[in-house]
């Protein structure tokens, strides 16, 4: 198990130390349950009384507390305590466990090309013309389709798909389970639909439902994602109809299940913090940020999976019925 001095934790956060600097510690924790060797992340007061009952020596505090009075040898100052969380957590997480170089198991096509010191888990199939950057990690049953591209210092996890043309830029990550640039999965009946008949008639359609067939519409578009995006596991991320979907730099993109299991998602990041819903249609919320906005809701469970939710797209202000479906 690793060891860090007090001293080089403040440094990497920018911070300073007070007591004793060169104590070690090997991991952080809730205030209530620190150990010895633990880090405390106590960074409110309201963690105080937890922080005096534990067996902390040493605690990441808010600049108004008074380490000594917590009983600690060390303390660390944090001005802001949800960046400091990051950088704490940066420091310690060791990410995955990628070897370098390329498992024998992986699957590479003889005309892809793979970029200086990238490494590729096993089981993991890389299609014609593809191009990994340098310093790529990418974990066990991950799959790459033909003619795409991976930036450098991409950090891809397990079972992530990317399809054919993509085009992802540098510092990628993606969690376990993404899918991204896949089929739009758009359909359209030969005949005018009951759907189109009661929006042309403002829900006065009188004529029974038929059976209909229906007539997929390709995805002839590709999916561009930008410099500093990160998906989340399971996220999928389509391919456009006609234009390309574009994912801008910086983008944080995620969905989570809420509640009932209920599938749910978040803006959660975005390059430029204050972009507004220039278009959203009520002019009322047009001013808000984009940062927090909910674009997937109210699903309801169904036999296949979820049903009856909506989708909002930023782009162009709609709000699209939508349904979700787990494959595999």
């Amino acid at each position: 198990m690793a060891a860090y001095k007090i001293k080089d934790i403040a440094t990497a956060l920018g911070t300073k130390v007070l007591g004793a600097a060169d104590l070690l510690i090997h991991g952080v924790s809730e205030p209530a349950y620190a150990s010895e060797s633990d880090l405390a992340l106590a960074m409110k007061p309201e963690y105080a009384e937890g922080l005096r009952a534990s067996r902390a020596r040493a605690a990441i505090i808010a600049g108004d507390m008074d380490w000594q009075d917590l009983g600690l040898d060390a303390a660390i100052i944090a001005p802001r305590p949800r960046y400091a969380l990051a950088g704490v957590t940066a420091l310690m997480d060791r990410g995955p466990m990628i070897e370098p170089g390329i498992h024998p198991t992986a699957v590479i096509h003889e005309s892809a090309r793979i970029g200086e010191g990238a490494s590729i888990g096993p089981f993991v199939v890389v299609g014609a013309a593809v191009q990994i950057g340098a310093r790529a990690r990418i974990a066990s049953h991950v799959s790459i389709a033909d003619a795409a591209h991976l930036g450098d210092d991409a950090l891809l996890y397990e079972g992530v798909r990317i399809g054919r043309g993509v085009n992802i830029a540098d510092r990628f990550i993606a969690q376990p389970g993404a899918v991204l640039g896949g089929d739009g999965f758009s359909f359209v009946t030969p005949e005018k639909s009951m759907v189109e008949t009661a929006r042309e008639t403002l829900g006065k359609a009188e004529n029974a439902a038929t059976d209909q067939s229906w007539t997929r519409i390709h995805s002839i578009g590709s999916l561009f994602i930008g410099n500093d995006v990160e998906v989340g596991a399971n996220t999928t991320i389509d391919r456009g109809t006609i234009s390309n979907t574009i994912i801008g730099d910086g983008t944080k993109i995620e969905i989570s299940d809420f509640g009932n299991a209920t599938p749910c998602g978040d803006i959660i990041g975005l390059s430029d913090p204050d972009l507004p819903d220039g278009n959203n249609p009520n002019e009322d919320l047009r001013a808000d940020p984009l940062i927090g906005k909910k674009m997937i809701y109210g699903f309801k469970k169904s036999r296949k999976g979820w049903k009856s939710g909506k989708i909002y797209n930023p782009a162009n202000g709609k709000t699209y019925g939508s349904r979700l479906q787990t494959l595999g």
